[in-house]
C-alpha cells in the first residue's frame, strides 16, 4: 500500500543471494521499515522481500524467500516460502497447489468453522 499511496521513495540497486547479483529496489519510507525487494533478472519474480526493523537497540532482518513459481490461472505464484531472521531460514513452506480466487464458504473465515477448502 505504500507504493500506491506514495509513501515509499525507490531506488535500484543490486543486491547478493547466494553468490549471484540480483536487480534491487530499496524502498524507504518515513513511516514504514526500509524494505528491499530482489528481483530474478531473468524472469521478474520476486526473488526475496527483506524488512528492517529496529529491536531495543538492534536492527533485525526479517525476510521472506519465495521459489518453485507455477502458473496458477494465467499467474506465477510461488510454491515455496522460506522465512528468514538475520538471514537464517527459520520457517519452510511448500505448496502442491495454490488457488487463485477459490470459492469460500460465507462461515471460513470464523473461528469454529469446520468446512473443507476444494
Amino acid at each position: 500500500m505504500g507504493l500506491i499511496d506514495g509513501n515509499y521513495k525507490i531506488l535500484y540497486v543490486e543486491e547478493n543471494i547466494n553468490g549471484k547479483l540480483f536487480p534491487a529496489l530499496k524502498l524507504t519510507s518515513y513511516n514504514g521499515p526500509p524494505i528491499t525487494v530482489k528481483i530474478d533478472s531473468e524472469t521478474g519474480l520476486i526473488q526475496q522481500v527483506d524488512g528492517r526493523i529496529a529491536v531495543g537497540a538492534q536492527e533485525v532482518v526479517m525476510g521472506v524467500g519465495y521459489g518453485d513459481y507455477r502458473e496458477v490461472a494465467g499467474v506465477m505464484l510461488p510454491h515455496r516460502i522460506i522465512n528468514y531472521v538475520n538471514g537464517n531460514a527459520i520457517a519452510e513452506s511448500r505448496y502442491e497447489t495454490v488457488s487463485v480466487n477459490a470459492a469460500l464458504d460465507k462461515d471460513f473465515f470464523n473461528i469454529n468453522y469446520q468446512g473443507t477448502v476444494q
